[in-house]
């Protein structure tokens, strides 16, 4: 075998890191946990709105390798009700910690 040498092209990486195939992955894995964290809300579904608050959007976040920092394209489930940060972590009117969205990454890293 001859000597060969690869030559990566970090101009193309970093344009793959945010193309339209990788958003779509992306935003792919985040509606799949959009699905999990729906059914967990459910046990503790009062008036609908918390369930019924969970987005999933794309956007660019900067990651740090050792070869320097460049933006990826990142999936993002999250949920807009007024209360969500009282139904993750609790609060004074409901001591119990649902995390309904830690539960949800459990779900997806063991799914």
């Amino acid at each position: 075998m001859g000597n060969t040498k690869f030559v990566p092209n970090r101009a193309a990486f970093r344009a793959m890191a945010v193309s339209a195939e990788i958003r779509a992955a992306v935003v792919a894995e985040a509606e799949k946990a959009k699905v999990i964290a729906e059914g967990l809300s459910a046990p503790i579904t009062k008036t609908g709105e918390y369930a019924g608050s969970f987005e999933v959007h794309t956007t660019t976040q900067p990651l740090n390798t050792r070869f320097g920092t460049h933006e990826v394209a990142v999936g993002i489930l999250e949920n807009t009700s007024g209360h969500a940060a009282a139904v993750e972590w609790g609060n004074a009117h409901d001591h119990r910690p649902h995390r309904i969205l830690g539960r949800t990454l459990d779900g997806l890293e063991h799914g």
